[in-house]
């Protein structure tokens, strides 16, 4: 199901060089929104290593490090052989001014 957000991503995101996260709540999932290098990603706030929240963590060189043990994920990394594990990417599209997320 299509869910469409309820607050202003461009207003969060006022430009595209800035490398930021972003958590939320939309229904009862815990979500992230990370602009790393222009290109936006959604996932869900659970980090693949042990769980803790993204919540205070950043973007290092492309990569979002979680603040609980500071372990670094490539979103664009989908090969759980590859690396501790994988983000949960979220499909989201934007139609006309607003953004949806495809809720699961």
């Amino acid at each position: 199901m299509w869910t469409k957000l309820a607050f202003d991503v461009d207003s969060i995101f006022p430009s595209v060089e800035n490398d930021l996260l972003y958590c939320f709540e939309l229904k009862g999932w815990n979500l992230v929104m990370a602009q790393i290098a222009g290109e936006m990603h959604i996932f869900r706030d659970r980090c693949p290593h042990m769980g803790a929240s993204f919540r205070g963590g950043h973007i290092e060189n492309g990569k979002v490090v979680c603040p609980k043990h500071k372990y670094r994920f490539n979103p664009n990394e989908q090969d759980p052989r590859k690396s501790l594990g994988c983000l949960s990417l979220m499909e989201w599209r934007k139609r006309g001014d607003a953004w949806e997320i495809k809720l699961a």
